[in-house]
């Protein structure tokens, strides 16, 4: 799971031809867009930017958060009317810098490219690729084969089109489509050919439009969130929908087409945990449905006594609320979060998890000594964390704890992005209900379902996978990303 915006500048329909449109620097606004994804992703940054007037693309990358990733020098380095920027969180490759996205290609015309996402056939395309069209990889990270099958494809659409265009664009995306398993939402662009965006068949990941006219100048702008959006004064022009192709030419032309759409299986645990709660995804804000996921999550609970209604920060702290108004019990912030901390579930490797629960959370002793704790949380999947915190409000004093997760059981691994791809690390795909209060060392916890997170979405068709098995693309060949995710970070683990 990463977060991704791109960005273009273009002329307004009310300039006239020919007039030289006064511009403001892509890479800035894509900076200032990113910078509301962090959330994202945090274990590094990357931004490319294209100057058509002297035909170069200009980059920068690092590890570490996007605040410390770019200095105003870069970002007035970073010449030029589009760029394209990404977060990243690490669920395929390594965690170096030579993985950090956006990925550039020279050939056919100059294509640079970022998503957000997971292959889920990553490797066995890389095989495939390397054996059948002879193309080499510089890297481990699945954004360069789709940037890599995306500039063949056009190379070979190039001998007898010539120039770039719209639908030598749409025919080779329809050849990537064909060829890549998984998630993928893409913003890419063509040197002057202009900015381009896609949305994988099911629309797993999010992908959104926005645009801001002023005066003379339009800038669109595509982002993995509204808030990106809506923190730089755009309007929302719409949810990419599944398997959309957007192209957006440096005239100010904006193209689409459907390059291989199917039902939508949008992935549910960006609303309960991974996208910014200020968010709107799909017309469903993610605040609402963490609100009612509270309110369902009540009425599982209903007829037991508890002193507090305790949130784990931050994105429990929604659905407590809720809970707590529903039982008519006290809500109470007895762990505050040392926000210089990166979010724990998110880093790769388990010890680096466990060193940051210890450092985020702050106890405050008077709220929780000799209190009946409810405690709430947006979900276990592999239960340290969870184990972490029921113990560490047990050592300041707490009479009793309960857990209350607002999503249901994680019985199943993830292969569209989100860093569980081996069953056998998930807690509850290996312990009942009640072994699973034991592992923790909580009194009792408590799950909604599969039908709570329905209607709290309340629209969007879901990928639930996680929590049925049932998944929206056929994984039977795609065996091998699991097992080697998992010695990525067995040798992340080692260096800790």
């Amino acid at each position: 799971m990463c977060g991704v915006a791109g960005v273009i500048q273009v002329p307004s329909k009310a300039s006239l031809p020919g007039n030289k449109v006064q511009t403001s620097s892509a890479s800035l606004v894509a900076y200032q867009a990113l910078l509301m994804l962090q959330h994202r992703g945090q274990d590094g940054a990357g931004m490319v930017s294209y100057d058509q007037e002297c035909g170069r693309f200009f980059d920068k990358k690092k590890l570490g958060l996007i605040a410390q990733a770019f200095e105003r020098e870069d970002l007035e380095r970073l010449k030029g009317d589009m760029a394209l920027a990404h977060t990243r969180y690490a669920t395929v490759g390594g965690d170096g810098i030579q993985d950090l996205q956006p990925m550039l290609a020279g050939m056919p015309f100059g294509v640079a490219l970022a998503h957000n996402g997971n292959l889920a056939n990553m490797i066995e395309l890389a095989e495939e690729v390397q054996s059948k069209y002879k193309i080499k990889f510089l890297t481990r990270n699945d954004a360069e084969v789709l940037l890599q099958l995306f500039c063949y494809f056009m190379g070979r659409e190039r001998g007898t089109n010539g120039n770039f265009n719209f639908e030598m664009a749409v025919s080779s995306m329809k050849e990537v489509v064909a060829h890549a398993n998984g998630s993928y939402s893409v913003v890419g662009m063509v040197a002057d050919g202009g900015l381009f965006a896609l949305r994988d068949p099911h629309g797993i990941r999010p992908l959104l439009l926005g645009r801001k006219v002023e005066g003379e100048r339009t800038t669109y702008l595509f982002a993995s969130e509204s808030s990106a959006i809506q923190f730089l004064g755009m309007e929302v022009v719409k949810n990419l929908a599944p398997g959309e192709f957007i192209l957006i030419t440096p005239e100010g032309q904006v193209l689409t087409a459907d390059v291989g759409g199917k039902e939508a299986a949008h992935c549910m645990f960006e609303w309960v945990y991974f996208a910014g709660a200020e968010s709107v995804l799909e017309g469903q804000c993610v605040y609402s449905a963490r609100l009612e996921l509270g309110r369902r999550l009540a009425k599982k609970i209903s007829g037991r006594t508890f002193d507090v209604v305790m949130p784990v920060p931050d994105t429990g702290r929604t659905a407590a609320g809720a809970l707590a108004e529903a039982l008519k019990i006290p809500y109470r912030e007895g762990l505050l979060k040392n926000r210089y901390v990166q979010r724990s579930f998110i880093l790769n490797g388990q010890s680096k998890r466990e060193l940051a629960v210890s450092l985020k959370l702050i106890p405050i002793v008077s709220e929780i000594k000799g209190k009946d704790i409810l405690l709430v949380d947006d979900s276990i999947v592999r239960g340290t964390t969870s184990k972490k915190i029921v113990n560490l409000l047990r050592m300041h004093g707490a009479k009793s704890v309960c857990l209350a997760l607002t999503c249901p059981p994680i019985k199943h691994p993830c292969f569209y992005g989100i860093d569980f791809p081996v069953q056998g690390e998930l807690l509850m795909a290996n312990l009942s209900q009640r072994e699973a209060a034991d592992w923790v060392g909580a009194d009792e916890v408590f799950f909604t379902d599969t039908n709570d997170i329905e209607a709290a979405v309340n629209g969007p068709k879901l990928c639930k996978g996680c929590l049925t098995g049932e998944y929206p693309t056929d994984l039977k060949k795609c065996h091998s990303f699991a097992l080697e995710r998992g010695k990525v970070r067995e040798k992340a683990e080692k260096k800790i």
